[in-house]
Formats: structure tokens, sequence, C-alpha cells
């Protein structure tokens, strides 16, 4: 499963390294209490061996092995940065990466975290669980979630698709989205809603070996774009 966010943050440099992976912290946190078992995230590498030299944070802090790889590769230029970590897991199955890219302000800047497993979150509370974390850290632009290859799928190509779960910072209300299973407020009850968790599938993980699930995610993202909701990429 692959969840995706673009967010615009003034304050946060390419070069600050140090800030990026307090961003991330948080999201390993939520995706540890998840997953079967804990190994430490690690900075990816060009092998296991060059992986596990870096991990990533020291407890709650950013690792200094890594802050000082960080900055040496990206010594001549640091125009654009991006940062990805691994859970550790050498089960194809079991493994997770969370990367990140930080460039000028003229693009947003983007979030991606990839399970191997379509499955590895099991239902629509846990994934709502990581978006919303995703949303308290990042206060991002949008927030997808769907199998990698929905991608392919999605019915416009300058356009977030929907997929399983699609976060915009807007309230959008049932007689919009008739279509959708669910529609979760963001924040929670009780306090002033300021966007919405649009859930295609409520009642189980949405599969691409599904085709209703595909027609379903289609469907509502026609019916956004045809009352404006749906944001062109370019736009961001």
């Amino acid at each position: 499963m692959l969840i995706t966010a673009q967010f615009r943050d003034p304050s946060l440099r390419p070069e600050d390294f140090s800030s990026q992976l307090e961003k991330l912290l948080p999201l390993t946190l939520s995706m540890d209490s998840h997953s079967r078992q804990h190994k430490g995230w690690y900075a990816q590498g060009d092998s296991l061996e060059e992986a596990l030299l870096y991990p990533a944070f020291d407890k709650s802090a950013p690792s200094a092995a890594l802050l000082a790889m960080l900055k040496h590769k990206y010594r001549k230029d640091a125009s654009v940065t991006h940062i990805a970590l691994w859970n550790g897991e050498t089960e194809r199955d079991q493994g997770i990466s969370i990367s990140i890219q930080v460039g000028s302000a003229f693009f947003p800047s983007s979030l991606d975290i990839d399970t191997m497993d379509d499955a590895a979150v099991g239902s629509l509370d846990e994934m709502a669980t990581i978006i919303g974390v995703i949303i308290d850290v990042l206060r991002p632009l949008y927030v997808v979630a769907h199998p990698r290859a929905y991608s392919a799928q999605k019915v416009f190509d300058d356009k977030p698709g929907v997929g399983w779960m699609l976060y915009l910072p807007q309230v959008i209300t049932a007689e919009q989205v008739p279509e959708a299973q669910a529609l979760i407020p963001v924040p929670v009850a009780g306090k002033k809603q300021t966007g919405t968790i649009i859930v295609s599938v409520a009642n189980e993980v949405f599969s691409l070996d599904n085709a209703s699930h595909v027609e379903l995610a289609n469907r509502i993202e026609m019916r956004l774009v045809d009352q404006d909701l749906l944001p062109r990429y370019a736009d961001l």
C-alpha cells in the first residue's frame, strides 16, 4: 500500500536534515504500532550492510551517524534533498519504507510511505490513524492511500486519485460524494472541521483484484472533479 502526501512548509529547508527526521519520527512510530515486529529504522542503502550502518534515530532524536552521512551526501548541492528510511525487515512482505523530499518553495515537498504488503494495514481505522498522524505533522495539501499499481487506474493523470482513501483540507459532505462509503472529519468530532478523509471502501482493505473497488474509487474521482473539489497537481 502506498501512502502519498504533498505539503508546503516554508520553515523546512532542504539542508535541515534534523528537522526532516523529526517530522518522520512520529510516522515511524505510527507504522511500528501496526507492524508485526520492530527492528528499528535505517537509511536505505545499496546493500544491507551499508543500510545498517546508519540507524535513523538514537532513542527519539536523529542519529549523529545519519546526519553526518546526509550532510556529506548533499555537501555540493542541497537545493533538493531526499531522505529514505527502511524498517529493517528483510522479508519483503514485512518491509516498509518512508521517504521525504524537500526542495525549493516553488514546488511542494512530498512524503511517501510504502508497505510492500498491500494488506499490511488491515483496517479502515488503522489507515485513518496513520493518515491522521501525517495530517498532524505536515498539514498536507492532500494525502492518498492506495495499492501502488492503482496510479495507472485512476481517472485523471493530472490530479490525485482516491484509491482507498483521500484526505483533502476542506469539508466534504455525503451529499457531495454519495458514492463514498465513509467520510471521516478532520479534526475528530468536537472540534471545528478543517478537512475530510474520503473512504471508498469501508468494510475491507481496498484491492485491485476487486473490480468493484476500482470502479467505486473512479466514480468518486469523477464526482469530485464535477464539483471542482479535486485539485490539479499544477495548482498545489
